[in-house]
């Protein structure tokens, strides 16, 4: 399976919802063509083992399309995910993308503090 790395290192998502309302990493695809690529892959864990967090991945387009999906109940060990692009339902042109983000929410997440680590950030041919 061929894959284009997205990023070399794990990316931490610190949260703590005291005065924001929503966590956000984001990476800029500077018009990345991915009509070549067929989904996202990555892992992802969070510390507490507690807490129970629905991750929200986004992807937005040139032309101002945007879809997100949810990743259910993360889990405090490394787990592999691949989203297949079809279930990004709202984009319809893949070949100018924006921006690829990750959304933790208030309202997606027991606890008020956790961490999310996401690695392996890599786009599927």
């Amino acid at each position: 399976e061929f894959a284009l790395v997205l990023s070399q290192e794990a990316v931490k998502i610190n949260f703590h919802f005291d005065a924001a309302k929503k966590e956000t990493y984001s990476l800029d695809l500077n018009k990345l063509n991915l009509n070549k690529f067929k989904a996202l892959g990555f892992s992802a864990k969070k510390v507490n083992y507690k807490d129970n967090i629905a991750l929200r991945v986004e992807f937005i387009n040139a032309f101002n399309e945007k879809s997100e999906v949810y990743i259910k109940n993360i889990p405090d060990n490394w787990q592999n995910y691949k989203i297949n692009f079809s279930e990004f339902k709202n984009i319809s042109d893949w070949s100018n993308m924006l921006k690829l983000s990750f959304v933790i929410e208030e309202w997606n997440a027991k606890e008020k503090k956790d961490v999310i680590y996401i690695d392996n950030l890599r786009l599927l041919k």
